[in-house]
């Protein structure tokens, strides 16, 4: 009895994903609804998603022999692809929410919503991959291998491959579902470069390299940014050598922006120089991975020979925090001024009473800010007697303080705006952390003088919200959007339907979230969706944006 229970739930099929394994369950049950299935699962008829799959803690106990919930997570989800590049907290973290009832913020702690790339990851398939699994197990399946965000090639068979119509933002309920062909979007009508190609199939192993990579460990971010540092030494360190490596990856990705989700990669030089900046200043989290697979994809050719640059520096390098040849540290150039002006006095005198000409020479030098320790030197006393002295001549001893105090002022401030000019593009925090010593005695000593310059700097954001041209996103969204519609007014009448277009341009449907941005493209969308070619009841099929505008 116990094992016929037991054969309730299925087995796992090869390169199987946790959505698909539990869409063959439904099927298999005959469920009346997918709320049903979900609450044979997890006990709840709550909404579910297709790609991070939660409440896993709460599977049903006749499902044991799938595993355990994390090797469900590390051999059946999407999510170890996000979690090379993270912290191992952050990775705990998105596992213990992966157990729970609900996601939280885990899409926003991975990167998913700050990036470009989207937070949606439609289900896709490879049409001869379905045609295989019929043949071999008897059922089109889920392949985990095409769920990636990122792959747009079927690593077995070479086909492009179709997103699912079902399961997203704005196809209405949860489903559990199987692959269909009449559910798949047609490939997109692009013509491919062999150049580009070959690049989306290196994104596309790099991709599976590092899914596997994430389930075993995670990278050292500081030894990430010096691998890219010293690959990228060959273009120079100047703006100048920036730049040309910002061109040479501009041209090697410039044929991406036709495939989802890389149409959001960079356009022109100038924003490659802004992408390339983002991932070789100092180690930050919420990063796509696949900001990280471009770079090293066109740097290293493949995620091995990066993970190998990568350990060689774990294992026989830490990252060092001096600055480049040739150029003074700003803290050991605070620590020789400390050392020169203050040198420690180390031979032991006897105090001694004082005449009254040499107490005066030095009352008068102390007054001036002299050094205690050099009137040590010079007149063959010990710190006690100058302290004794100072505190029976409490004006000299707040004269010293003053002058002391105003000498550290000029030369901290000396050493804060030289450093400034040589690092001119840092921004405050940079500048902070290459002078923390000096950083902290002017906001104790001098904060006035430093929130003034803090102020001039730049705030070292790129990305987010501080340097997004909302017009020229615009523009090119309504320059997608009048292609799209072009292409559907071959087969269809105006008004067209919002669901052909997002089908035809499922980023737009994410773009759209932003409320308060894409006028142009929100006006055109409302045209092209309830206003019909003046003069005639309807357009006829094979009109165009152009005549839409003109009318």
């Amino acid at each position: 009895m116990v094992k016929a229970m037991v054969r309730l739930a299925l087995n796992w099929l090869e390169d199987e994903t946790f959505f698909s394994i539990c869409s063959r369950q439904h099927v298999y049950l005959c469920s009346i609804d997918s709320a049903a299935t979900s609450e044979w699962l997890f006990g709840t008829t709550k909404k579910y998603v297709h790609d991070f799959n939660y409440n896993l803690g709460a599977l049903n106990k006749l499902t044991t022999h799938w595993g355990t919930p994390e090797s469900i997570i590390n051999e059946h989800t999407i999510a170890p692809f996000f979690f090379s590049f993270q912290s191992k907290k952050n990775v705990l973290a998105a596992k213990e929410a992966l157990l729970g009832p609900r996601l939280g913020s885990l899409k926003y702690r991975l990167g998913l919503l700050t990036n470009r790339f989207g937070a949606e990851h439609p289900l896709k398939a490879c049409i001869a991959c379905m045609v295989c699994d019929r043949i071999r197990v008897g059922v089109a399946y889920w392949h985990l291998s095409h769920q990636y965000p990122g792959v747009t090639i079927c690593p077995v068979h070479g086909l492009y491959l179709r997103e699912s119509t079902k399961n997203r933002q704005w196809s209405g309920q949860f489903e559990w579902l199987l692959p269909e062909e009449e559910d798949l979007l047609p490939v997109p009508r692009v013509e491919t470069t062999a150049t580009t190609r070959k690049v989306l199939e290196d994104l596309v192993d790099a991709i599976i390299g590092l899914s596997s990579f994430g389930c075993q460990r995670v990278f050292d971010p500081s030894a990430v940014n010096a691998v890219y540092r010293t690959a990228l030494a060959q273009y120079g360190e100047r703006r100048s050598g920036q730049e040309a490596a910002a061109s040479a990856l501009w041209l090697h990705i410039s044929g991406l922006q036709a495939y989802q989700p890389f149409s959001c990669m960079p356009r022109s030089p100038d924003e490659a120089v802004t992408f390339l900046r983002g991932l070789v200043r100092s180690p930050r989290g919420h990063v796509h991975p696949l900001k990280h697979l471009t770079l090293i994809t066109w740097l290293f050719g493949s995620v091995a020979a990066f993970i190998k640059l990568h350990d060689q520096i774990v294992n026989s390098y830490t990252p060092s925090k001096k600055v480049s040849p040739g150029l003074v540290s700003p803290v050991n150039r605070v620590k020789e001024i400390n050392s020169s002006s203050d040198e420690i006095f180390k031979a032991a005198r006897r105090p001694k009473i004082l005449k009254k000409d040499i107490r005066a020479a030095i009352l008068l030098r102390l007054s001036q800010g002299q050094s205690k320790y050099s009137l040590c030197e010079d007149f063959g006393i010990t710190i006690s007697t100058i302290n004794k002295l100072m505190r029976s001549e409490p004006s000299v001893a707040n004269a010293w303080k003053e002058k002391t105090i105003s000498n550290e002022k000029f030369k901290r401030r000396s050493i804060w705006e030289n450093t400034v000019k040589t690092f001119s593009k840092d921004s405050a925090k940079q500048i902070r952390c290459r002078l923390p010593a000096v950083y902290v005695w002017l906001y104790r000593n001098d904060r006035e003088w430093l929130t003034s310059r803090l102020r001039g700097l730049p705030n070292g954001r790129i990305g987010n919200h501080s340097a997004v041209d909302w017009s020229k996103r615009d523009l090119h969204l309504l320059e997608a959007l009048k292609s799209t519609a072009d292409n559907l007014l071959k087969s269809h009448e105006l008004p067209l339907k919002k669901k052909q277009i997002y089908l035809a341009l499922p980023r737009l449907v994410s773009a759209l979230q932003k409320r308060q941005a894409y006028g142009l493209t929100r006006s055109f969308l409302q045209e092209i969706t309830t206003s019909v070619q003046k003069g005639s009841g309807s357009a006829s099929a094979g009109g165009s944006t152009e005549a839409i505008q003109s009318s």
